[in-house]
Formats: structure tokens, sequence, C-alpha cells
């Protein structure tokens, strides 16, 4: 019996030992976590060896993914600061707070002398678009701007005109900005004004004002353009009727903001009756729009509330979509009252068929180990542990 006991006991601690093996190999390809290079511009350390390379770099920490076997550092990632003497772009680059003639200072420019004050490019900054660099640590090009905020959701009700204020971030020299809406935004929105003419070391704020006729949650982008360079600002505008009586709201979590084509976006939809005290039978409408208005995902059902309901909602992102930005929609229909909210997130890369490849044959290997242990115990058990004699039978 002894024997026995510890035949099976190493037999379940191999299983587990595989299980746990396949379960890595899953996780390793999964939609939540996705490997990807990064390119470092100058200012950073870089420690190389035959096996890695090391970088050294300072950045912000705005959040933290944790798992039993790591901790993933969310947060916006920069250079060192470069000291005097040092070759710059940006004054922002500079340990002294000067970048005179491409030089780094501690001292103020001289007239005329090109410098960029540290003070005054830095403001409004927090925007979740990135400038192109190249390796020597300047700008690629010599405007260079960005939006003080990633994206813009704005949120008001059919009939309403509404203003909202955003900044442009100097990175480079001045810059004559011309300002224009595309997609669905682009007749029901005026920008205030349609043209800037951003000076180097200054930011520059503009006004977009939306008068919506009708309900829905409409999208595009606010394209900021010069001769030399161009950015753009996706935006989402949520028009509910004058009067709802619901209110609803979708959230994405951080770590499923990133969904590779093929794969489920989960979404968080949170719905409160305002309106009325008994239960009501609402429908509800699930949409997937690109920038431009295009709808590559739809779907509805019917359920009951009573004061407030809360559910996960997941949506299949086609195979073929593009890459980039997206936005989630989630509409509520009763009687007459319409609300909506929504949510960006992006579309990436599907998981490359080195790593589903990794994946299928760990499986496949740690299956064909398991059938193996199974056999051997399977054999043991009959050649070595005696058969209990029959009770009842001498």
């Amino acid at each position: 019996m002894a024997a026995r006991k510890i035949i099976l006991l190493c037999f379940f601690a191999l299983i587990i030992v595989s299980v746990s093996m396949i379960s890595y190999a899953e996780t390793s390809g999964s939609a939540n976590y996705v490997l990807e290079s990064t390119t470092q511009s100058s200012g950073g350390e870089l420690a190389n060896s035959s096996g890695y390379k090391s970088y050294i770099v300072s950045g912000t920490i705005s959040g933290k993914l944790n798992s039993s076997n790591y901790a993933n550092s969310v947060g916006f990632l920069q250079t060192w600061l470069l000291a005097d003497g040092q070759s710059c772009g940006l004054a922002s680059q500079c340990d002294g707070g000067y970048c005179c003639s491409n030089v780094c200072s501690s001292s103020s420019c001289p007239s005329g002398g090109g410098g960029i004050s540290s003070s005054s490019s830095s403001s409004g900054g927090g925007g979740g678009g990135f400038s192109t660099y190249n390796g020597s640590g300047s700008s690629s090009a010599a405007e260079s701007y960005n939006f003080s905020i990633a994206e813009l959701e704005a949120s008001l009700k059919v009939g309403e005109v509404k203003r909202y204020n955003v900044t442009i971030v100097n990175l480079g020299k001045g810059a004559g900005i011309t300002l224009s809406a595309s997609g669905e935004i682009e007749n029901m929105s005026v920008l205030y004004p349609g043209y800037i003419q951003l000076y180097e070391g200054q930011n520059a704020s503009f006004e977009i004002e939306f008068s919506p006729l009708g309900t829905g949650a409409f999208t595009g982008q606010i394209i900021a353009a010069s001769s030399g360079f161009e950015k753009r600002l996706p935006v989402s505008a949520e028009v509910s009727s004058q009067f709802s009586l619901f209110d609803v709201k979708l959230d994405i979590p951080l770590a499923d903001k990133r969904v590779p084509r093929g794969y489920d976006l989960r979404a968080q939809v949170s719905l409160l009756n305002i309106g009325t005290e008994s239960s009501v039978n609402v429908n509800a409408v699930y949409i997937i729009k690109d920038l431009t208005g295009n709808i590559i995902y739809q779907s509805s059902e019917n359920f009951d509330v009573e004061r407030q309901k809360s559910y996960t909602k997941t949506m299949p992102v086609p195979k073929d979509a593009d890459l980039g930005n997206y936005v989630a929609i989630v509409e509520i229909l009763y009687s007459g009252s319409f609300a909506v909210s929504s949510e960006f997130f992006e579309v990436v890369s599907e998981v490359p068929e080195s790593v589903l490849k990794g994946i299928v044959s760990s499986r496949l290997a740690s299956i064909a180990m398991l059938l193996v242990i199974l056999a051997i115990t399977v054999l043991v058990l009959t050649r070595v542990v005696p058969p209990r004699k029959i009770l009842g039978k001498k």
C-alpha cells in the first residue's frame, strides 16, 4: 500500500507541473499581454552583453498591472536630462533648463540665440500622443507639437450647444497651424479659431463647439496641420435625449484597452434607472466604430432593469479590422428616452504566428507527456502492486 501511495503522489505532482506549463503557454499569447520593441532617444545609458541589452531611462509611473509572476509599470517614458554642453533639440531635455543653439546651458540664452525656455514649453503635458525622435535626441521635424489630452469625449444633449477647450503644446519651433475636424463630427462642430500661429517656446489654445441635431455617439478627429507636421486628436461626442430615464456608463479596464484583431473586447456596463420606480424592459445596442464613423460591429438585446444593473459585455473585433483607435458604444432606449456612453480603445496586430506555434507545440508536448506518465503509472500499478484478493474467497 505504501508503494502505491507514493506512486500516486508522484503521478499527481507531475500532472500539476504539466498543467502549469500549459497555463503558462496560454498566458504568453493572451489578448492582455503584448510584447513590443521600444526606441531610445539620447541621454540614457546602454549596457550590453552577449545575451541582453539593458536600457536605463527615467519616467513617471501612473499605475501598475500585477500578476503572481511579474509587475508591469504603466507611465510615460523619457530620457535622462542632458548636461551643459551636450547637444539638444528642446529645453526640456536639458538639466540646466535652456537649449541655446542646440547646446544645453544653465544660463538663459542670449537674445536671438534660438533658445527654448523649459518653463514656457513644459506646461500642458499629459497627453497620450507621442512625438517622433531620432537617435540624436533632437526632434525629427523643425515643427513639432502635440495636444494636451489623449482624446476628447464630449457629452451633451440633443439641441444643446457646448464648447470644449484644448491646448496645443509646442515641442519645437514656431509653426502656423490649420485646425479642422473630420469624420462624423465635421458637420456638428466648429473650431475657434481655425488657424493658430504657434510661436517658439509658447503653447496655444482653441475651442471646439458642438451643436448636435440628433442623438447617438459620433466619432471623428481634430486635425492640427502645418507645413511639415500633423497631429490628430480622437473625438467622441455622446448625444443623449433632452429627458432621459436612464443613466448609462461604459468602462473598459486599462488592461483590456488594447485588443488584437480577432479577439473580444471586454467592457463593463452600468445602468441606473432614474425615471421610474418599477422594473422596465429596455433595448441595449452595442456598437464599435472607427474614427470615420464606420461601424465594424453592432448587436442589441432586451432585458429588464429595476433600480440598477451592472454587467460585463463582450464585443468581438473582426479579424480584418484596421489597426488604430476605435470607439465602443452602448445605447439604451426606452419609451422615447435615449442614453449613450462610449470609450476609446485600440486595435493592435494579432498575436504573432511564431507565438501561436509555440503555444500549440508546448500544449501538444504537455499532453504527450501526460499520456506517457499515465501509461507508465498504469503499467507500474498492474505489475508491481499485487491485486487485492476478492472478498469471500480464500
